[in-house]
């Protein structure tokens, strides 16, 4: 098992100067294979530590991240500073502010976009904000 506290955190810092904000379909990785169906959004994404550098960047809608291959750790924002965890399953809120570094040099996950068509449908929409 890898220690988080001496393998990630030289990859993750907190720079408020620096947000990204990702639009639909959107990851730090290579898209590749997207598909749209019914207010959903699946798309498997390839990361590299040359491409994927370790911003503060929100995105547009909530999604759930499987990984597949690698390891990756996510930092997310808080009250108390940045929260970092080595996650091969992720829920990531619409907005959530939060920054990504790869643990091994590349990753390879899908991400499940939730959009909010498929929220209201499922009638989730006032759950998800509550998450």
């Amino acid at each position: 098992m890898l220690d988080s506290t001496t393998m990630v955190n030289p990859y993750l810092s907190l720079n408020y100067d620096s947000m990204l904000n990702l639009s639909r379909g959107e990851y730090q990785g290579a898209v590749h294979k997207s598909v749209a169906a019914a207010g959903l959004l699946i798309g498997l994404t390839d990361y590299s530590r040359e491409v994927a550098t370790p911003l503060l960047h929100t995105h547009e809608n909530p999604h759930l991240s499987f990984g597949l291959s690698g390891q990756m750790a996510v930092g997310r924002k808080s009250h108390a500073g940045l929260n970092i965890n080595i996650e091969q399953f992720s829920y990531i809120r619409a907005g959530e502010e939060h920054q990504i570094a790869l643990v091994t040099s590349r990753c390879k996950n899908i991400n499940l976009e939730l959009e909010t068509d498929f929220l209201n449908v499922m009638t989730l929409q006032s759950l998800i904000s509550k998450i």
